[in-house]
């Protein structure tokens, strides 16, 4: 019994981890495709899609990104290919 409910406890933990991590890099994304926007009209279709397959560490670099780079290609040059931890 008292491993049936650590072990449900711990579920719970990981399952609240993974959607407060989920949830950052939604808002992260979300924030990302705004700045760019704003500062360039808008975007290419193939900005977002990338853009949800980061991970936190790396959009939060790209958020530092969109409010110096000078354009939109100078930006998708600093986009990562593959999905990175």
């Amino acid at each position: 019994e008292q491993g049936m409910e650590q072990g449900m406890e711990q579920g719970m933990e990981q399952g609240m981890e993974q959607g407060m991590e989920q949830g950052m890099e939604q808002g992260l994304s979300l924030s990302v495709l705004r700045i760019l926007q704003r500062r360039f009209g808008s975007l290419p279709a193939g900005f977002q899609p990338r853009l949800k397959m980061l991970p936190v560490s790396a959009l939060e670099t790209l958020l530092d990104e969109a409010l110096v780079v000078t354009s939109l290609e100078e930006f998708a040059k600093r986009l990562p290919t593959a999905k990175q931890s």
